[in-house]
């Protein structure tokens, strides 16, 4: 896939990343094998090996945590974070090999044997702080996978993020002072950049970028109830730098500005960038943060991070557009269909929107308005009609996909889809089965799990 050009910014290839990380692992293997050549057996080069594979990913895994601005706008947060949570995984199975290989040769002289010499490894002292690190992961990613049941999302982030780096620095400890070749001096020397430089990273992401975001200063006007749950957020910038994004962008709000991370959430801008400079958000009131909103004073000071993501149609070449959005994921798309409005865009758009009941399908009546401004065609449906609705009933489904793409170019059709993650999933496949190429179908979870 080529890299496409969004605006001043480039939409880049999700091969970029593993790009990345196999990099960062054959590097710090040569960096290994020319500091140390193989002198052990074959099953310690081979545990030497896996547990360089296991650091060098380690590192990588703050670039890929998905708030670095330039893969997040390029790559797509889904991407990033369903990247993350896959090298996540097989970095403990490079750990868990790392272990295993210095057993393997124990095993021929039986279980009993192999469990005391993994016991004597586990216990040495100077194997402790890996022994510590190999502890903070699965800790991290058990986390990770339980946090809605186990925590609330300030705490998991807070947790998170620090856990990280104490990982990151007990595995430095243990690959510099552990094995043949920690104390070559140019190992040495690439572990430390190495090391750094997800230090570093971790420093922009919860010091820089927070202390960056209050270079501009935002203004909260309004919290309006659209719904018992549905609120439109709206903020003004008031001071600093003009800030520009592309529509179907999401930012980071943090509404204690007097605080950093980890007090800030992602929500998608709900308004085209020709709104600027005030913003508009559609969010679900269904935690702590957003269900207390409607009680922040008008005028109160927000923080904003970004822009960040790829639900974009701009930079992409496509003849026809076909959103879909479930719930709330209606917030990113209805500013795409603002600024394409403003635009004046001549393209055919057709656009599902699928709700629970009709009185949260909200900015229908804006939507059914824009037929007139676009070449638009809109499909609402509803799981639970009343008598007055004339809509669909029902979920999204393979017929009304076919017929919100019946008579339009498929084969040139770009597909933007925001709403619950099974939604997504299922919806892609249904519009990849109609003939719109997988290239062109394009949506974000903001899911760590």
């Amino acid at each position: 896939m080529r890299a496409l050009k969004q605006g001043r910014k480039f939409i880049l290839p999700p091969s970029l990343l593993a790009a990345l990380y196999i990099g960062l692992i054959a590097t710090a293997l040569v960096a290994t094998a020319a500091a140390a050549p193989g002198s052990g057996s074959f099953a310690e080069e081979a545990a030497r090996g896996m547990g360089v594979a296991a650091a060098s990913m380690l590192t990588a895994q703050f670039i890929s945590s998905g708030r670095i601005k330039a893969l997040s706008s390029g790559v797509g947060l889904d991407v990033i974070l369903g990247f993350h949570r896959f090298a996540a995984s097989m970095l403990l199975w490079f750990v868990a090999l790392h272990v295993l290989a210095f057993v393997a040769p124990t095993l021929a002289q039986g279980p009993a044997r192999a469990g005391q010499h993994l016991l004597t490894l586990l216990t040495s002292p100077r194997m402790l702080t890996g022994v510590f690190a190999v502890a903070g992961m699965l800790a991290i990613v058990v986390a990770s996978v339980k946090r809605d049941a186990w925590m609330k999302y300030e705490v998991w982030r807070l947790t998170h993020g620090l856990g990280a780096l104490v990982v990151l620095a007990l595995t430095g400890h243990h690959v510099m002072t552990t094995g043949t070749a920690s104390f070559a001096p140019g190992l040495w020397a690439f572990w430390l950049i190495v090391f750094g430089a997800a230090g570093v990273a971790f420093a922009h992401i919860y010091v820089g970028r927070p202390l960056l975001a209050r270079r501009v200063s935002w203004r909260l006007d309004a919290v309006t109830k659209l719904t018992p749950r549905l609120l439109e957020v709206t903020l003004t910038q008031t001071r600093g730098p003009a800030f520009s994004f592309i529509a179907g962008q999401f930012v980071w709000l943090n509404f204690r500005p007097g605080f950093a991370q980890p007090f800030d959430n992602p929500f998608s801008i709900a308004s085209g960038p020709e709104e600027l400079p005030r913003m508009r958000f559609l969010i679900k009131a269904v935690g702590d943060l957003t269900r207390s909103l409607p009680d922040l004073p008008p005028g109160a000071d927000v923080s904003v991070d970004g822009p960040h993501g790829d639900l974009i149609v701009e930079g992409r070449a496509a003849r026809a557009i076909l959103l879909v959005a479930g719930g709330v994921g209606l917030a990113p798309l209805i500013g795409v269909l603002r600024s394409l409005a403003a635009q004046g865009d001549k393209r055919p758009i057709r656009a599902i929107y699928a709700a629970g009941v009709k009185e949260n399908l909200v900015y229908a009546e804006e939507m059914r308005a824009m037929e007139s401004q676009l070449n638009l065609v809109n499909f609402f449906t509803v799981d639970e009609a009343s008598p007055d609705w004339t809509g669909g009933v029902g979920p999204i489904d393979a017929t009304l996909i076919r017929r919100a793409l019946d008579g339009i170019d498929r084969d040139h059709t770009l597909a933007l889809i925001c709403g619950p993650t099974p939604m997504m999933i299922a919806t892609a496949d249904m519009i990849a089965e109609e003939g719109v190429p997988l290239s062109s179908i394009i949506y974000e979870r903001f899911a760590y799990d």
